[in-house]
């Protein structure tokens, strides 16, 4: 039930943000606000859907873990509302931009790597898992670290 709610939300909110940036880039009327709508409903109702499901399974074991994907997704969140506050030419959208990806290169992502690292393998938690997670982690660390350099360089 969870996770068709889920699918649906997903589905409303990546179609109001695909034509918020159709009207974005024809300069069309009404952009502004599909892109609002789309990004508070994926922003506040997609991703705690996410971190209340990744909460509920039972592949991640330990509590340590759990609350690092709740703290990855949460600062996920923080600069998507940086991006659209930026859109919206807000003044204060440099400081959830600029802090929500300090965070996670500086914070989260060091403990993520950390946690990948120091559980145990067992049947559940296999040698290919925590390779999959280093692998995730280092994407992420990079598309990241990416958009730091470019925030920073603006």
């Amino acid at each position: 039930m969870i996770q068709r709610i889920a699918f649906i939300v997903g589905l409303i909110s990546s179609v109001l943000l695909i034509i918020g940036c159709a009207l974005v880039s024809f300069d069309l009327p009404g952009s502004r606000i599909m892109l609002l709508f789309g990004a508070a409903c994926f922003s506040f109702v997609f991703v705690p859907v996410l971190i209340y499901m990744n909460f509920k399974r039972q592949k991640l074991m330990s509590i340590g873990d759990k609350w690092v994907f709740a703290a990855l997704h949460l600062m996920g969140i923080s600069f998507i509302v940086g991006i659209l506050l930026k859109l919206m030419n807000m003044s204060c959208s440099a400081f959830f931009i600029r802090y929500s990806l300090m965070a996670l290169i500086f914070l989260i992502l060091p403990v993520y790597f950390i946690s990948a690292l120091s559980t145990k393998l067992d049947e559940f938690y296999t040698e290919k898992d925590r390779k999959n997670r280093i692998i995730v982690g280092v994407i992420i660390l990079t598309f990241v670290g990416f958009l730091y350099a470019m925030i920073e360089l603006f």
